[in-house]
């Protein structure tokens, strides 16, 4: 099986990214809620991956694969805040 990624740009996101760019221009850090763990209280995280597998079926290329979805994990725990998961259809 083989992890499905997309070679394309897509120009709807580049959209969405400068939208997004421009409008945190007038932000500040300190107006910001910081994110903790809702085990431990820790700060920091890392970035990892949920992975998928996508049925033959599904695959765009015909092919058994895997789709990884990025979330951020604890870094002194491990734990992964549900607020941080992908949400699924059903939410």
């Amino acid at each position: 099986m083989k992890v499905i990624k997309s070679n394309k740009q897509d120009s709807g996101n580049n959209e969405f990214k400068n939208k997004l760019a421009d409008n945190l221009q007038g932000l500040k850090l300190k107006d910001l809620d910081a994110v903790e763990c809702s085990e431990c209280g820790n700060p920091t995280f890392l970035q990892v991956n949920l992975l998928r597998k996508i049925s033959p079926v599904l695959s765009p290329s015909g092919k058994a694969g895997f789709l990884p979805l990025p979330v951020f994990q604890c870094c002194k725990c491990g734990n992964i805040n549900e607020e941080l998961m992908p949400r699924t259809e059903d939410e």
